[in-house]
């Protein structure tokens, strides 16, 4: 039982490290992304799918619902991964019950588009103006830099991240995008 808390604490401690590092890049504008071609539709599956056992711990449905099977772009697979896990630790934090999801295709500008949804809380009504700022948290957890950070990823690839509340009023979504390149 002690190791396992201790593991998990050096894995959060960690994680904390990092984000004042992409944080200090970000301010500092030495943030590189070192884009691969691949698959953006199965990597982001692969990752989302690493979040299914912690959601299904808490009662809470996850899926994955596509328009493509594949869809072929650069973009930088540890970057990637900071996004994804950034929105969909922000869902599992805000659900306590209901359903996560996470659906992908093309915008209307023939852009990747990513979205994962829940059926969490919301967004409260003080934080949307600021939701993508440095420190913009009005939880007891986290530093309030995920959605900052992802914001500069998404931008640095040439993309757009926005979010809104559910029009069910259960829940938010949050939106990104990826040109392709030209």
């Amino acid at each position: 039982m002690q190791l396992s808390l201790v593991q998990r604490n050096a894995k959060r401690l960690l994680a904390l490290v990092n984000q004042l590092l992409d944080f200090r890049k970000i301010q500092v504008q030495e943030m590189k992304l070192h884009p691969s071609f691949g698959d953006i539709i199965g990597f982001v599956k692969d990752i989302s799918y690493s979040f299914l056992d912690i959601a299904e711990k808490k009662n809470i449905r996850f899926s994955f619902d596509t328009d493509i099977e594949h869809l072929e772009m650069y973009f930088d697979r540890n970057k990637m991964e900071k996004i994804m896990f950034n929105l969909l630790s922000n869902a599992r934090k805000f659900t306590q019950e209901g359903s996560i999801s996470i659906s992908s295709g093309l915008s209307d500008n023939n852009e990747a588009l990513l979205c994962i949804k829940d059926t969490g809380k919301g967004i409260d009504r003080d934080m949307m103006p600021r939701l993508f700022t440095r420190f913009a948290s009005k939880s007891f957890q986290g530093t309030g830099l995920g959605l900052f950070i992802s914001k500069s990823i998404v931008e640095a690839h040439g993309g757009t991240i926005w979010a809104e509340n559910n029009a069910d009023g259960k829940g938010a979504s949050f939106f990104f995008t990826l040109p392709f390149p030209r």
